[in-house]
Parts: structure tokens; C-alpha cells; sequence
């Protein structure tokens, strides 16, 4: 991997982190950093992909985590103080409101879908994302259980909620069609096939549930914590983990028959997976938490490059063409050759 550029937010970041997620529209690449100053402070940037060069959007005085969902013309995202966003790529506000009674329980997931906008703070909200105002709010309100990811699906949204049940709700009015183990820790959730959903909770194990009516159809134990989402590719399960020691591991799982799972193969790393793995042919890319960026055989695990260092904990991969970008909490945004 070839360093090709990078850009570095021009002053100090206070209590630096960068977005989970990005937009990419054309060459621009959109994220959220938190910004130096009185805490919180945080703004909306974008870098060209093809330059390095960067830009500011918006800056706002709130904690941003993500950079959410966009239309093409705006970016619709929620802040940890509860507040929801619609901001122009010129940094424009179109409109922001507090979603609920309190503050510091928002989902960083954000949904766009068939002209309405899905957004969760004590409980999950369907807007009008031209004017941010309530089309339907769930039934289900509690500020101290938050909502830890957010599937929207084409009738249904599934909320996977911290120290409270796994729901699914019926995208017409927010009616709750059914609730799974209002004890569990969940993490997050992503549709395994047009039947299943795969979930992980905070015990590193992973969960499959029947999406008709939540009952559990399978429970795999990891050997370490789940804080990043599972990703499919080519029919397996990629599953970042978090081990003791600061360390991490990356398990590549076979999906076997009554959705049992075989590791294929495991990467031992020097930090907790921070950064969810991304395929680019036969490669895969990670990042960790010390700031290490990997690159393995992506149906093996065997090391094709050495490993690259960037500053501060690895968060977000962007593949476009033959190039990644790595987003890092302590500012850079780098891009590398994939060697392709």
C-alpha cells in the first residue's frame, strides 16, 4: 500500500473522533470529525478524493458522531444531545429539532426510504425529511434504553436497543410487531437474507432471528467483544473482535446449514477492530485501534502487505477504484493505492 495523499483537519482536535460513516458523491467524500474548542464542538467536512484537498460543510456546537444519510442535496444526522439535522453540502441548515424529552440517547443510524426519514432517539421516529416534521413516533419511549442501530427494510425497521428488547416495527404507523429478549445488550443488527436477521450483542455472541416473528434460530459465541457490525461477503461472516489485552481478531465464519458457523480462518491483531472489514477483489482491508491499517487474502487471511500506520484509532475504510481512504480519529484523512 502507497501513501498518495493526505489531509489533516488544520488546528487541534479535542477529543478527536471521525465518523463511522461517510458519503461518497462523485469525487467528494463527506464525514464528521469532532472539531478543537469548548467541548462539544463538532462539524461536517468533505476532501476530495482525487486531491486531497478538504473543505469545511458546517460546524456545529454539538457532539456529531456520523455523517448519516443523504439525498444527493443534503445530509440528514442526529447528535448525542438528542438533536436532528438537515444540513446542504454548502452547510446550509435546513431545518434541526430535538427528537424526544432528553438528550444523550440518539442512534447514529440514520435511514432515508421511499420519501421518508428514519431517525431514533428514546424511541424511533418516522419524518418528513423535507421539513423534519413527525409523521409517526414508536410506541415504545425509553430515554435510559437506547436504540444501538437502526434496519430499515422495505415494511419493516428493526431497532437493536441497549439493556432492552430487539423490536420490529411496522413502517406504515410505528406500531411494534414484535419484541425479543428485553435483557440483552444489542449492538447491532443487519438483514442476513430476506428471512433473517443477524444481531450481536455486547457478550460477543452472535444472534440469528426470524424476521416474521423474532424467535431466535441460532446463538454463536465469539471469543471476544462485538463492537463493529458483521459484514457478508461472499457468503461468509466477517466479524471484527475486541479481545483482552487491548488486542483484536478478525474470524471469517462459513454459513453452514440451520445457520450454524465455521471460522475459516482468524487474524490475530494488535488491536481491537475499530474499522469494519472492506473487500476489494481478493483483498481485505481493516483497521484497528492503534492505528494500524491491514490488508489480507481475502479467503485465507494471509498477510499481502505489511501493515500501514495512521494517527489515531482507524474508524472508517473507503474503497473507490484502486484506492482506499482510511478515516482516523486524531484528524488524517489518507488515502492508499490498493496495488490492484
Amino acid at each position: 500500500m502507497k501513501k498518495l495523499w493526505e489531509w489533516k483537519y488544520p488546528g487541534r482536535l479535542f477529543q478527536a473522533m471521525v465518523s463511522e460513516d461517510h458519503v461518497l458523491h462523485g469525487d467528494e467524500l463527506f464525514f464528521v470529525h469532532m472539531t478543537n474548542g469548548n467541548y462539544p464542538n463538532a462539524g461536517v467536512y468533505c476532501v476530495d478524493v482525487a486531491t486531497g484537498e478538504g473543505r469545511t460543510v458546517v460546524e456545529l456546537h454539538d457532539f456529531l458522531r456520523n455523517v448519516g444519510a443523504s439525498d444527493g442535496q443534503a445530509f440528514y444526522f442526529t447528535s448525542l444531545r438528542g438533536n436532528a439535522y438537515c444540513v446542504t453540502g454548502d452547510g446550509a441548515i435546513r431545518w434541526t429539532r430535538q427528537l424526544g424529552e432528553a438528550s444523550g440517547s440518539a442512534c447514529w443510524d440514520v435511514a432515508l426510504d421511499n420519501g421518508r426519514l428514519y431517525m431514533a432517539q428514546d424511541a424511533l421516529y418516522c419524518l418528513d425529511p423535507a421539513t423534519g416534521n413527525t409523521i409517526w413516533a414508536g410506541e415504545e419511549r425509553d430515554a435510559k434504553n437506547r436504540i444501538n442501530a437502526l434496519l430499515v427494510e422495505e415494511t419493516h425497521a428493526y431497532c437493536a436497543r441497549q439493556g432492552h428488547s430487539l423490536a420490529c416495527v411496522d413502517k406504515a404507523d410505528g406500531k411494534t410487531v414484535w419484541t425479543y429478549d428485553p435483557k440483552t445488550w444489542w449492538r447491532n443488527v443487519i438483514s442476513f437474507d430476506e428471512h433473517t436477521l443477524l444481531c450481536t450483542d455486547t457478550h460477543g455472541r452472535l444472534l440469528f432471528i426470524d424476521k416474521s416473528d423474532g424467535h431466535l434460530i441460532q446463538r454463536v459465541a465469539t471469543e471476544g467483544k462485538l463492537m463493529k457490525r458483521p459484514v457478508l461477503c461472499e457468503g461468509n461472516v466477517l466479524v471484527g473482535e475486541s479481545l483482552e489485552d487491548s488486542k483484536g481478531q478478525l474470524t471469517c465464519y462459513a454459513a453452514g446449514s440451520s445457520y450454524t458457523l465455521k471460522p475459516l480462518f482468524k487474524v490475530p491483531v494488535t488491536g481491537a477492530v475499530t474499522a469494519e472489514p472492506v473487500a476489494c477483489g481478493n483483498r481485505l482491508f481493516f483497521g484497528t485501534e492503534d492505528g494500524s491499517l491491514y490488508c489480507v487474502q481475502a479467503d485465507t487471511g494471509s498477510e499481502l502487505e505489511k501493515k500501514r500506520k495512521v494517527k489515531g484509532a482507524c474508524r472508517g475504510i473507503v474503497p473507490r477504484g484502486d484506492t482506499i481512504i482510511a478515516l482516523s480519529d486524531k484528524g488524517p484523512v489518507t488515502a492508499f493505492s490498493t496495488g490492484m
